[in-house]
């Protein structure tokens, strides 16, 4: 309780760039929000009237179109978990206490350039609710699916703006990491049912995924407890964020693998 009290205490905001940090600021959808909201309200606009749209329609297969989004999404994931990666190993990254360097040097500018191809990504990601529309996949269309797009891609587009670099990183790594195995099996999936005997391993990648939310957790801890030049609100949304995320995470495993397994069983 008292560690929470030092905590609320603290600046929050301190080292936070007051109007975002003035390397991104003429890049492409970095000069205000506005247009990424706009894009989330297009994107729940089109989840709404596109699945009235398609009530009578035959579902589109799109199998083509699938496999090449997935094979540019691993190509993409892999690019950015690279590039975040190498900054941190070259620069020796802290797991406990990691500023950011807003300078324009090698590194800074690799960081800075994962970040915001980070943003872009959770951007691209939104095609996944699209093809689920286009495909009648509707019960593929769950709160979870869509918070996760939604938030994620204000936390992208926060993230660039703001810490384009030091700690984010680490959520970029693994969460890019974990997509690069996710789009690698729905690429696998696109191939057809010849394929479909090699992918058994699909609730393994749930796991995954809730693993990184659990290492999120316990790295947010550790820097909110740790003195740092590192903005503490993104420490403190760090967790929140994964705490929720995970809850949920947790919940769809528990209904989709434990209790269909039990159920099995029984019947």
């Amino acid at each position: 309780m008292s560690r929470l009290k030092e905590i609320l205490k603290m600046d929050l905001f301190v080292t936070l760039p007051q109007n975002g940090d003035v390397r991104v600021k003429n890049w492409p959808l970095m000069q205000s929000v506005i247009p990424t909201f706009l894009i989330i309200v297009a994107y729940i606009f089109f989840i709404i009237f596109g699945k009235k749209w398609m009530k009578n329609k035959k579902a589109f297969e799109l199998r083509d179109f699938m496999l090449v989004y997935n094979i540019v999404q691993v190509i993409l994931c892999t690019y950015i978990t690279y590039e975040a990666t190498y900054v941190w190993i070259k620069e020796r990254y802290s797991f406990t206490c990691q500023p950011i360097d807003f300078s324009k040097s090698e590194t800074a500018m690799k960081a800075c350039k994962a970040c915001w191809w980070f943003y872009i990504m959770k951007l691209v990601d939104l095609t996944d609710t699209i093809l689920f529309v286009l495909r009648k996949k509707d019960k593929q269309i769950t709160f979870l699916h869509v918070y996760h797009h939604i938030t994620m891609t204000f936390c992208g587009w926060s993230g660039s703006k703001y810490v384009g670099g030091g700690q984010s990183l680490f959520v970029i790594i693994i969460n890019s990491f974990i997509h690069v195995i996710m789009y690698g099996y729905y690429g696998l999936s696109a191939c057809g049912p010849k394929i479909k005997k090699y992918l058994w391993w699909k609730r393994y990648i749930t796991q995954a995924q809730m693993l990184q939310f659990v290492a999120v957790i316990i790295h947010s801890i550790v820097n909110l407890r740790q003195p740092c030049n590192f903005p503490k609100i993104f420490d403190i949304s760090f967790l929140i964020y994964g705490i929720t995320i995970l809850m949920l995470f947790a919940n769809f495993y528990l209904q989709s693998y434990i209790r269909k397994q039990q159920h099995a069983k029984q019947t």
